[in-house]
């Protein structure tokens, strides 16, 4: 299911299309479709996505709870390009917005020259699991492709926890196991 959803959205977008998983604390890559442009964003299977220098982080931290997002903001913001977040202040406003879209947009953070759009994947209860995220050259992608990328990860994004979970969004006490004698 996530093979064949990252293929088509990387189809319907014509661009590079990754899904991250959170694990050990970190986000990083687990499934890469790469574009079949030749001038495309690369991906590397494992790459550790920080939260604050790129869309998959954005999204992701966007999506957890306030505690989560404020012990964020008290780490070092390491720069990565002149264009990464190091501000706590800016970090904490890019959050706020990512929450209000429903998905996230960075601009050369981690990487120059790549402009990515991400949604942050939730498990019931609305917790973050990970991110698809879909990753361009900053050339030939302007803001109303971008904010198109971006409404395709939301729905993509809405789409796995629907596959994996059913409509249902209620966390659910696991079931108890009843036995005799």
């Amino acid at each position: 299911m996530l093979k064949a959803l990252k293929i088509f959205l990387s189809e319907l977008t014509g661009e590079t299309v990754h899904i991250s998983e959170f694990s050990n604390g970190r986000l990083s890559t687990i499934h890469v479709e790469e574009s079949s442009k030749a001038h495309r964003v690369f991906v590397n299977i494992g790459t550790i996505l920080p939260y604050h220098a790129t869309a998959s982080g954005l999204a992701y931290l966007a999506a957890c709870p306030a505690e989560m997002i404020e012990a964020a903001l008290k780490v070092p913001l390491d720069g990565f390009t002149e264009f990464t977040i190091t501000d706590p202040a800016e970090l904490r406003r890019r959050v706020a917005e990512t929450q209000a879209q429903g998905f996230s947009v960075n601009r050369q953070g981690m990487e120059a020259g790549v402009i990515s759009a991400s949604a942050a994947i939730a498990a019931p209860g609305g917790r973050p699991v990970g991110c698809i995220t879909v990753a361009a050259p900053f050339v030939r992608t302007g803001d109303d492709r971008i904010l198109q990328h971006g409404a395709a990860v939301r729905a993509a994004a809405e789409n796995i926890f629907e596959a994996f979970f059913g409509t249902d969004r209620e966390v659910r006490p696991p079931l108890q196991s009843r036995r005799n004698g």
